[in-house]
């Protein structure tokens, strides 16, 4: 299969507009339209506020529009997890060796 771009331009990311109508004709004006993301309209077009949503020790203050980090949270939340991966890496790793042995 033969992908070929044909040199058609696109874009991607934040704007920093306010007018939506403005942003949407910038990201209409290019070959390929593009989903553009607005965090001057809705704090949560932010990428960041995204990405981090259902993170371990990290909230969003929709208030005052800002992410806090809890890093003993996300250490706790961290350490757990890698005791159940490597208990499940040791659980295989025994049955591995029960069946070759």
């Amino acid at each position: 299969m033969k992908l070929t771009g044909n040199c058609q331009t696109t874009a991607m990311g934040i704007l920093p507009h306010k007018d939506i109508d403005e942003a949407m004709k910038i990201a209409f004006s290019v070959d390929i339209p593009f989903w553009p993301q607005l965090p001057h309209v809705n704090f949560y077009e932010d990428m960041y506020v995204q990405i981090t949503e259902n993170f371990p020790g990290i909230t969003v203050d929709d208030i005052n529009y800002r992410i806090l980090f809890d890093k003993k949270h996300i250490f706790t939340t961290l350490m757990k997890s890698m005791r159940v991966v490597i208990s499940t890496f040791i659980k295989k790793l025994h049955i591995c060796i029960h069946i070759f042995s």
